[in-house]
């Protein structure tokens, strides 16, 4: 960090204000609508909501928080509810803007010790305070572009709506099957094959593999050298190799949500494997289009139908039988053809926007570097 005329610096714990913790709630009480918002470390803003407003948190200026599991932060001024274990609530000193704050620690990018604490890394930075009115210059600044990046993100949910719309259009419900489709087995048209359990090497034949956390929230994963290597001293099966047009699974988890999560997959003539959390599908029926089969198990009463055991609780893991023995609509082949033809329309304008949006993400993180580097 370059020290900045007329800026002052502390150490972190030296920019807080003590604050009182009211009770944290467990997720298991969380409640799907209520009064009081809940805020926990998970990624989304809001986790839940509650009712009893002895364990709401009143803000009297603005607040961030840290989840000290996660590494997530969030910029919050409205009165809520603490949720379950791992949120640190930081309540920065007058001289010092909770968004500057914010965008500080966004731009610090606390490395992960995986599911462990990491509050005590903040412990160790040193926190540059400017003069007021500068920080509220920086701040609306990158307010601004972080704006544009949300509209633009706002816009991609928009446009997956629309493809989920196509869908439902097009062929119903496929789990209600109100148009009476021909159905079939997933097992019928596609083999399956878990993935690849490893132990990484320094040497050998390298290859590229794709994990859970790859899939995040796309409907296709194009390969490229960014993807994880590995290196093996012997040749990896060809059954471990992915082709083009596979469809990969999640198949276990920590965060059962993530259960059962698909993606289609563009090798790009790349030597591709996948991880032993992951379920391959490879589709052997010329009736069954890829694209469509990886749509459909997208949607989420497929999902829902996919991930509920007969117990009606989430599985814990995902298997090759219950791939095989879920049932699919299989529409004739043309109107597939014609499904993916219309949303290939909509995935370039996805394209169009994440470009956008890159090249945003660029500018914002270019002017963090410019004011915090």
């Amino acid at each position: 960090m370059t020290m900045k005329e007329n800026w002052t610096y502390k150490k972190f714990e030296d920019c807080l204000e003590k604050v009182k913790n009211t009770p944290k709630l467990q997720s298991s009480d969380y409640l799907s609508n209520g009064i009081y918002p809940i805020v926990s470390q998970e990624e989304s803003l809001i986790s839940g909501y509650w009712n009893e407003e002895a364990d709401v948190f009143k803000i009297h200026k603005p607040i961030v928080i840290f989840g000290d599991h996660t590494r997530v932060l969030k910029y919050v001024d409205f009165d809520f509810v603490l949720g379950a274990d791992g949120v640190k609530i930081l309540q920065p000193i007058n001289a010092l803007s909770a968004k500057f704050l914010f965008y500080y620690l966004q731009w610090c990018k606390i490395p992960s010790l995986g599911y462990s604490r990491h509050y005590k890394l903040l412990k160790d930075i040193s926190v540059p305070i400017p003069p007021t009115g500068e920080q509220s210059r920086i701040v609306s600044e990158l307010d601004l572009l972080q704006s544009i990046i949300d509209k633009q993100q706002a816009q991609l949910k928009e446009l997956d709506t629309l493809a989920q719309a196509v869908f439902y259009d097009m062929f119903g419900d496929p789990v209600e099957n109100e148009k009476g489709w021909e159905v079939k087995r997933l097992g019928e048209v596609a083999t399956f094959k878990n993935g690849l359990n490893y132990s990484p090497n320094e040497t050998g034949k390298k290859y590229h593999i794709i994990g859970v956390s790859d899939f995040q929230m796309k409907s296709e994963i194009s390969c490229n050298n960014e993807l994880t290597t590995i290196y093996a001293n012997d040749t990896i099966d060809d059954g471990y190799l992915l082709q083009d047009n596979d469809i990969l699974f999640v198949r276990s988890n920590g965060n059962k949500q993530l259960i059962a999560r698909n993606i289609l997959v563009k090798t790009n003539n790349l030597e591709v494997t996948f991880s032993g959390f992951c379920i391959r599908a490879r589709i052997t029926n010329g009736t069954a289009l890829p694209f469509y089969i990886n749509s459909l198990l997208k949607l989420p009463s497929s999902h829902k139908a996919l991930t509920m055991s007969g117990r009606g609780c989430n599985i814990s893991n995902l298997n090759q039988t219950t791939l095989n023995d879920f049932p699919i609509i299989l529409p004739p082949l043309p109107l597939q053809q014609s499904f993916a033809a219309k949303i290939e329309a909509i995935e370039k304008q996805k394209a169009a926007i994440s470009q956008s949006i890159a090249e945003t993400q660029k500018l914002f993180d270019y002017t963090m570097d410019k004011y915090f580097g």
